[in-house]
């Protein structure tokens, strides 16, 4: 039995918090036939489910500074990053579970990749990563009044 892994399965209610410990669980390593080989107590964490990143689609042109949105538990806090793993925006899920933020700061022109992250109450989930092209600039994104000679305002 040493040096073995084992595959288990452990029900949790489904309203148990991301983060609560759930102490006095018992484990029985059994074989085939349901023999019971050795016994031991555990203490488990309720894990946080993955948030997702809906906005931006993967792929479309950007501009530099695009809304970024989707799904994660309520209350959670989210933290998208950029491939260079910088903080890109932050925000926190609204009690329906959806979030959104624009970033603070212009992300580069051209290719990269976007990230959401979930932490609630110690306990942390990532999103898939989603491919990036910004195509436009932190000008592109401000309005501009001409002031007639062909100048901006």
């Amino acid at each position: 039995w040493k040096g073995h892994k084992f595959p288990f399965s452990l029900s949790v209610d489904p309203d148990a918090e991301p983060g609560t410990r759930l102490p006095d669980c018992t484990l029985a390593l059994r074989d085939a036939e349901g023999t019971v080989h050795r016994r031991g107590t555990c203490s488990v964490t309720v894990g946080l489910p993955a948030p997702t990143l809906s906005l931006p689609a993967s792929g479309v042109p950007l501009s530099a500074l695009p809304e970024t949105s989707g799904t994660a538990y309520p209350g959670a806090q989210i933290t998208v990053r950029d491939a260079q793993e910088d903080e890109v925006c932050a925000t926190t899920a609204a009690p329906n579970g959806t979030w959104s933020c624009v970033p603070g700061r212009a992300l580069p022109a051209g290719a990269g990749r976007l990230q959401a992250t979930a932490t609630l109450n110690g306990v942390s989930a990532m999103s898939e990563q989603i491919d990036i092209v910004v195509t436009g600039s932190a000008r592109d994104e401000h309005d501009t009044v001409s002031d007639g000679g062909g100048g901006r305002l």
